[in-house]
């Protein structure tokens, strides 16, 4: 089924007898020779399943705690299968000769994905220990931008080499595969109940490591995926007629008997076990900073406040990684005010140490959504008493608290005692018989604007003081 093609003059009776290394090499520049020596090895799936783990490796080295999620390694391993079984199944149904040879292509087309793999690579790159947080974000996703378009390329490269599609219907047909599963991606990773429906999907492949959904690489990664979608939803529509419109090519070529049994070379084989090897060689001093980050994350959450407090003040900034915020809200599940509250109550003694700066921050990002606590009377009680002994409040910060009560309340009356749901996750206790706040119901929606309790008054009190400062 591949084009027939002469093996060039200069190339070496061992060129013809193995996949050499030249030949993955140049496979990643679009050689037509190549890739046909690529897609026809027997030895593709096997090569290409070591460059998928070396990039694997370099998207996770510094991102996550592999010791604890060995399972992320695979993750690669499963999108590109998806999607390269997705692409042949829709070259299937685009051109109805090509259906007789579609099995037969799935292993290969899964192998021609997979030696992609080492344009991955660049998500290795410590950009957080290179620039800012933000600046390093943007990066990650210019990689992201770069070698996707790449991949695009390349695919359609692969399409017109072996199956002699033409260069527009190949494109037509790939841009559309690729919109698709763009879009599917990140609807079914976003988050709506989360802050800024960030889709878990752009951060992941990038390997933007914070977990907060208020942290500077959120809210670029936010920007990023709000632009992307909406180039994604208007190019829809066009590449689905350009796509279905395109000339389908003639009855597909045999395949040359020749090249169905070509080996990897030793180079090869040893170039990929280098990749994996130099991967591994730097994961252990970053693995330490992911297990300090683990550890912490672990103590908080079992509610072991003091053993996080003491095992944070026997380390330093430099044992955990760059991009590291306190395990109190996540981009995954939200806010989880019981464990900040419970560091924050510890902090007064730890003003100065490293990472008391850290969680006022926190703390104050927490104070900008007061639906999460001005409707509970627990909430509001602990945020009443914790809030004059936090020193991080700027005046700018205290008066957007201030103006999102007020608009809070304006929109209350507006719209006659009813808003929308809170963050879609349970976060009031009630001291109420039956534990219903009178002003919130029992699926978490506003139903009237709170008292005026002690507490409500200490806050806007304490952040109108704050203002004056």
């Amino acid at each position: 089924m591949f084009k027939e093609r002469e093996l060039p003059l200069w190339g070496s009776i061992l060129s013809e007898l193995h996949l050499t290394l030249f030949d993955v090499i140049a496979f990643l520049f679009g050689d037509a020779d190549s890739i046909v020596r690529v897609a026809s090895s027997r030895h593709n799936l096997l090569v290409g399943a070591m460059l998928v783990l070396s990039a694997a490796l370099a998207r996770n080295w510094q991102r996550h705690d592999l010791s604890v999620q060995p399972w992320l390694l695979l993750i690669p391993f499963a999108a590109s299968l998806v999607s390269s079984t997705a692409l042949t199944v829709l070259l299937a149904l685009w051109w109805p000769d090509f259906r007789p040879q579609m099995l037969e292509w799935l292993p290969r087309m899964a192998g021609l994905f997979w030696m992609t793999a080492p344009l991955a690579w660049i998500y290795g790159i410590p950009f957080e220990a290179l620039v800012e947080r933000k600046s390093a974000a943007r990066a990650r996703l210019t990689a992201l931008t770069i070698v996707s378009l790449w991949r695009v390329a390349l695919v359609v490269r692969c399409l017109c080499v072996l199956l002699d599609i033409h260069v527009a219907s190949a494109m037509h047909l790939v841009i559309f595969f690729g919109i698709v599963v763009a879009i599917a991606a990140i609807h079914f990773t976003r988050r709506r109940d989360r802050p800024q429906n960030i889709p878990m999907i752009a951060m992941g492949m990038a390997g933007i490591s914070s977990t907060s959904s208020r942290s500077p690489e959120a809210r670029v990664v936010a920007n990023f995926t709000g632009c992307l979608s909406a180039l994604l939803w208007i190019g829809l529509v066009p590449s689905i007629g350009l796509t279905w419109t395109s000339v389908r090519p003639e009855p597909p070529l045999q395949i040359h008997a020749g090249d169905a049994v070509r080996a990897a070379s030793p180079g090869v084989w040893g170039a990929s076990a280098c990749a994996i090897g130099f991967w591994l060689m730097i994961l252990p001093a970053a693995q330490r900073k992911q297990r300090s980050k683990t550890r912490v994350s672990n103590l908080i959450e079992s509610g072991r406040y003091l053993d996080a407090v003491t095992f944070l003040s026997e380390t330093d900034a430099d044992s955990f990684p760059v991009s590291w915020v306190p395990p109190v809200e996540t981009a995954l599940d939200g806010w989880h005010p019981e464990r900040l509250m419970g560091m924050m109550n510890l902090m007064p003694e730890q003003r100065g140490r490293w990472f008391a700066a850290g969680f006022e921050t926190v703390f104050v990002e927490y104070l900008k959504q007061p639906l999460l606590y001005w409707f509970s009377d627990v909430r509001s009680a602990e945020v009443a008493e914790l809030l004059p002994s936090v020193v991080g409040i700027r005046p700018e910060d205290a008066t957007e608290i201030l103006q999102q009560l007020s608009d809070m309340k304006e929109w209350l009356d507006v719209v006659g005692g009813q808003t929308e749901r809170n963050s879609g996750r349970p976060t009031y206790e009630s001291t109420s018989e039956n534990k219903v706040e009178c002003y919130v119901d029992q699926d978490g929606f506003i139903i009237s604007w709170p008292p005026e309790t002690n507490a409500r008054r200490v806050i806007r009190e304490e952040l109108e003081r704050r203002t004056a400062v």
